[in-house]
């Protein structure tokens, strides 16, 4: 695998120097998967910030839940729209 070099904070080098020893990963691995996780996180929170939007705009939000123009929306646990 290709790899580059990355400047980090001593005190994030120090926290992931121990989560290797705790776990017996490396310590490329743990960073790789803090990467994706936060990328996963971005992503998720775009997403929410998204739909935050288009429940503000009603007519939106009932096309988006109905899934087409006419249908019915369908109901959340509770019966709410």
């Amino acid at each position: 695998m290709a790899s580059a070099t990355v400047r980090i904070s001593l005190k994030a080098q120090e926290v992931v120097r121990r989560l290797s020893a705790q776990t017996g990963r490396k310590m490329q691995d743990i960073l790789d998967e803090a990467v994706e996780l936060y990328r996963r996180q971005l992503f998720l929170e775009k997403a929410n910030a998204a739909f935050a939007a288009l429940r503000m705009q009603p007519g939106a939000w009932l096309l988006r839940r109905s899934g087409r123009p006419g249908t019915p929306p369908s109901r959340d646990i509770g019966g709410r729209l």
